[in-house]
């Protein structure tokens, strides 16, 4: 098991890299690059294809390197043609102006350079090859089977400038190999598919000892994508087995991982034209069953698959394919059923109503300078269109399931474009993506993955990991806020490569959240992958082996128990994001908000404005609100619910506007805390990125808070600047100017803690984030504002450890509970305690990484200490 110093020194030690620019240093001059072969077995002529592979079809050139024929001209493949004939040297074929790339810095192995392969045919059933080079080489007809070749690899066309000789066999008529440029300087990194097909067996072994781990519920999954061999990819699999992968998407040789016993998975598509999609559908999958009938075993990778993935990094569909009418009807109806008139629209009749197709798909900016009747209408019209993928989602579904009973659908929502890596208006829930509550709600699938792209030193870097694995909890924590029934819709926590500790914690934290499956993206090298592979990523090998092993013995608790939430909400405007793409602050304050009170223990939920407004906040004792934009039903049930007792905390700017970005007093006078003026304050605009721009932005001001009972802190003022007038509110905080920058106050049975500044961003600045380590140091004083609201509020947590910044969760099930840990700190804890309350009387508790724990009853739970390094999980039995 890796220490924290060795994984801090792993991250240390890796290249930074950007989106789009993975490589580690200006590329080298690939040089010249000559290639000959002869084939050693078996005794035929052939004709062959050599071609090779880059790491990336976006990111870096070249993914497909054009491909060079052998022999050359098609018109000499004939039956008296100059063939490839065996155990004679080809001539050289010159392949220098391929553009070869250098080695990419993604994973930090060897199997970052492009790759070569050599395919061939032969003339074993016509005694003639037909002249047609690229339908030779699709078809599967003509494969020789087992090849063995002679390959040289040389600087010049001649025998004394071979830089590398070897032998290479294939069990399907290819062989593929790694092509490290300038051939005479990196040869020591190179490797046939052979041997790396052996090193990650011995990497599987080692970090296993040998014995495989096994896992019967939870779907380990993972993909191949399409391995040139099947004998190899026998190999690969055998690897995967070992380390606990039960579902592998290799697209090439179903007949393989049948034999293996891994399920495989399959994808389709998603349209936005109801009509279109059935028809669609129904095109493609009418020919398949009839194909079942006739051949029963052809269903195989359809009826053993672990589910149907609709679509990918899905977002709102794109309206501009739907049938006009049926587009326009819709949205109609949509606006009927949300009591909607045409007048409020600035349109006469409902007739007159269509869909602003433009506004939405084509213009990169809400039009918040609009007049109100236009707002409106884009307002619903963004509404809409998630509301509407989400029903296409659904429609697929029910399409799938009636083709296949029994069969889970999966889709992946965008998390890059969520988390704002994508620019506007790609963020959170706003007009161009999808409501994910709203997925939730209408069932629209039975899986839906939690996509992470967070990688720190691994592909994206430093500008696309924000706090990294906490961002993915969060992510996973959203989708999971919108699952009204956790047994009809589970949550698979897609993880990218990621070093030992970093994967622990991204696995913990989703399965915090209640994730109940996992995907690694994605498996092999560049010869039979695409980017963002974790198979050269030995220390992944430990991670998933170590995540895998602690589940494996308590996996029936995992599954079956859910996340036991504390009487805590934060309200997700939707409203926010769809005028505010633009304006990344409360998008960030409010993600920031649910770490820092994760770090206190508390296990949050994320209500949206219509929960709200429908009564939600019946069932909690204390809020958080950041956003600006709030819906005015949901204001006034804000305001009710306050008066009733409960306990909100709110921070600059919060609610002061409409779902239509109008200025409202809705809750403002409501509360009498804020003045008239509430929507206009001093505003900065920055992408307050925790590893780019946040840690050296300039203060606004400082902000001086006074808790009762505690001492002053002073913290630098980010993002939003409200000067508050006192009206009946007590003053707890100033700005360095001396106006108010804090103030709490009752409002009937209920309070208000307002703050005129943004103290999460705050938080995330003075945590000291590091662009490639994990090295951040949470401060004490923010958390202090948001764990005051908690005690105004009554509110006993579930869970409750002695160190900040170690997460805990406590999964209620039956008869067993369990308690995961995650330690953010980053350091070990000697001595961590635990305290957990539940009416259920536990008798013992064991430890996935200590064995028996001691118990000690306290009031209304027990008690529990133990070391902890990063990650544990705790089983408590009654």
């Amino acid at each position: 098991m890796a220490s924290m110093a060795r994984f801090g020194l792993l991250c240390a030690l890796a290249v930074a890299v950007v989106r789009g620019n993975a490589l580690a240093a200006p590329p080298e001059e690939s040089g010249p690059v000559f290639v000959r072969f002869r084939v050693l077995e078996p005794d035929r002529r052939f004709v062959a294809r050599i071609g090779g592979w880059g790491a990336s079809w976006i990111h870096v050139p070249n993914w497909s390197v054009p491909k060079a024929l052998v022999p050359a001209d098609r018109s000499l493949w004939s039956d008296t043609a100059d063939w490839v004939q065996p155990n004679e040297w080809t001539e050289w074929v010159d392949l220098s102006d391929r553009k070869w790339h250098g080695r990419l810095d993604r994973e930090g192995g060897i199997a970052e350079w492009p790759a070569l392969g050599i395919q061939l045919r032969g003339d074993q059933d016509t005694g003639k090859v037909q002249a047609d080079a690229d339908n030779i080489f699709a078809a599967n007809a003509n494969y020789p089977g087992p090849v063995t070749m002679e390959v040289q690899l040389a600087t010049a066309p001649r025998e004394d400038a071979v830089a590398k000789a070897f032998t290479e066999s294939g069990s399907h008529g290819q062989i593929a190999f790694l092509l490290p440029t300038p051939l005479d300087k990196h040869m020591d990194e190179f490797e046939t598919g052979t041997e790396m097909a052996a090193r990650h067996r011995s990497w599987a072994d080692e970090v296993t000892g040998g014995q495989p781990v096994t896992l019967e519920r939870m779907s380990v999954a993972t993909s191949l994508w399409g391995h040139y061999d099947p004998e190899l990819c026998r190999q690969e699999i055998g690897t995967l087995k070992l380390l606990g992968f039960n579902s592998v998407n290799d697209g090439r040789w179903p007949d393989v991982m049948r034999d293996e016993g891994v399920s495989p998975f399959w994808q389709t598509g998603l349209e936005p034209d109801p009509e279109l999609q059935e028809w669609h559908w129904h095109k493609y999958i009418t020919p398949r069953l009839a194909q079942f009938e006739e051949d029963p075993e052809s269903r195989w990778p359809f009826d053993e698959a672990r589910w149907v993935t609709i679509s990918d990094e899905i977002k709102v569909l794109d309206l501009r394919g739907m049938v006009p009418n049926t587009l326009n009807g819709q949205f109609r109806a949509f606006l009927t059923r949300n009591k909607i008139e045409p007048a409020q629209l600035g349109r006469e009749s409902m007739g007159q109503v269509k869909f602003p197709l433009e506004a939405i798909f084509e213009a990169n900016a809400s039009p918040r300078d609009a007049e109100l009747p236009e707002r409106r209408l884009f307002y619903w019209a963004a509404r809409f269109g998630q509301w509407w993928s989400a029903k296409q989602l659904r429609q697929k579904t029910d399409l799938i399931h009636k083709a296949f009973p029994g069969k889970k659908t999966h889709t992946i929502p965008a998390d890059h474009a969520f988390l704002n890596a994508w620019g506007t208006p790609w963020l959170g829930m706003s007009y161009r993506l999808l409501d994910l509550f709203e997925l939730g709600k209408q069932q629209s699938v039975d899986l839906i993955g939690s996509e992470d792209w967070l990688g720190l030193n691994h592909m994206y870097g430093p500008g696309s990991t924000w706090t990294g694995a906490q961002t993915f909890e969060y992510f996973t924590a959203l989708l999971a806020a919108g699952i009204a029934d956790p047994s009809k819709q589970e949550l698979v926590a897609w993880i990218m490569p990621s070093d030992e500790g970093f994967l622990r914690l991204k696995a913990f934290g989703a399965m915090a959240q209640g994730a109940k499956h996992f995907y690694f993206w994605t498996y092999g090298p560049t010869h039979i992958g695409t980017e963002n592979y974790w198979s050269d990523l030995k220390s992944e090998y430990v991670g998933i082996a170590k995540v895998l092993r602690d589940v494996a013995p308590v996996e029936d608790v995992i599954c079956d128990a859910h996340p036991a939430r504390d009487p805590v909400a934060i309200l997700y405007s939707v409203s926010q994001d769809i005028w505010y793409p633009d304006d990344p602050a409360c998008f960030v304050e409010k993600r920031l908000l649910w770490h820092a009170l994760r770090h206190l223990g508390v296990q949050p939920q994320f209500l949206r404005e219509d929960d709200v407004a429908a009564g939600a906040l019946d069932e909690y004792r204390a809020l958080y609100v950041v956003d600006r934009c709030v819906s005015t039903a949901a204001a006034r049930a804000i305001d009710a619910w306050v008066k009733g007792g409960g306990v909100l905390y709110a921070s600059a700017g919060a609610a002061s506007m409409d779902e239509y970005g109008d200025p409202q007093s809705t809750l403002a006078f409501g509360l009498g805390t804020w003045p008239a003026e509430a929507h206009e304050f001093a505003a900065e605009r920055h992408s307050y990125n925790e590893r780019t721009d946040l840690p050296g932005l300039k203060p606004m001001a400082q902000a001086t808070v006074q808790l009762p009972g505690g001492e002053a802190f002073t913290l630098p003022v980010l993002g939003y600047k409200h000067d508050i007038h006192l009206d009946q509110a007590e003053a707890i905080g100033h700005f360095d100017d001396g106006k108010i920058a804090a103030v709490t106050r009752e409002h009937e049975r209920g309070r208000v803690i307002y703050l005129g500044f943004m103290p999460m961003l705050a938080y995330g600045q003075l945590a000291g984030f590091k662009p490639t380590t994990l090295e951040e140091k949470w401060p004490a004083e923010p958390r202090e504002l948001v764990a005051w609201a908690l005690r105004e509020a009554g509110v006993e947590q579930r869970v409750e450890t002695d160190v900040p910044v170690v997460e805990a969760t406590l999964l209620e099930g039956t008869p067993a509970s369990a308690v995961l840990l995650a330690n953010f700190t980053y350091e070990p804890v000697q001595e961590l305690t635990v305290t957990v309350r539940a009416a259920r009387k536990f008798a013992s508790a064991t430890s996935t990484e200590n064995g028996e724990v001691a118990l000690e009853n306290v009031d209304g739970g027990v008690r529990f200490t133990l070391p902890l390094e990063w990650t544990d999980i705790v089983v408590l039995k009654e």
